[in-house]
């Protein structure tokens, strides 16, 4: 069997799934605001593993109980053309579950799940609420990173997408007037 590169299994992992395969549950904050959390199933990534990380294996190679807590570690390894590449996670539940499952296998889905986004698996999800993570991404792929331009109703207004071209074309080295020249040139 020939391994893919590593970098091409990431890539694979990193990519969003449709909606479809995203589940949603509502938490509580201290404060009773409720908010909508997406994740995904154990098992659903588990299949995207088999799909693009053909041949990976995982253990438990560690169970604490810590005061009313479980905590578990997870190793993760995936084959690939440069060999056996490893990512570990914790995870950890309290005693007294509030909903499906046990202290044991909620911890361990959790250590599994967060091994996996070690990988790419899941991370977008993140991303699309984090700008930080979303900017973090386009720099490692190379692209410019621009702050998202102000917007009116949700549509960019006409000098913030003109201020992002120019920081856009400072980024990619291209001569133009001075910044403050641009600037004041889209402001009219």
């Amino acid at each position: 069997i020939t391994r893919r590169g590593i970098q091409a299994i990431i890539a694979d992992l990193s990519r969003p799934l449709p909606d479809a395969c995203v589940a949603v549950r509502e938490e509580r904050s201290k404060g009773g605001q409720v908010s909508k959390i997406p994740y995904l199933h154990w098992y659903h990534v588990a299949r995207v593993l088999d799909a693009f990380a053909p041949g990976w294996e995982g253990a438990v190679t560690r169970v604490d109980s810590v005061g009313q807590t479980v905590a578990i570690t997870y190793r993760l390894t995936i084959p690939c053309a440069e060999g056996m590449i490893t990512r570990e996670a914790t995870g950890q539940e309290t005693e007294e579950v509030k909903g499906y499952g046990d202290p044991t296998s909620n911890a361990e889905a959790m250590a599994f799940k967060r091994a996996a986004a070690k990988f790419g698996v899941g991370l977008w999800l993140y991303e699309s609420k984090d700008s930080t993570g979303a900017a973090l991404t386009a720099y490692l792929a190379g692209a410019p990173a621009i702050p998202p331009p102000p917007t009116e109703d949700g549509v960019p207004t006409v000098v913030a997408q003109k201020r992002q071209i120019i920081t856009l074309l400072y980024k990619l080295g291209v001569k133009v007037q001075s910044k403050t020249a641009c600037e004041e040139a889209v402001m009219q």
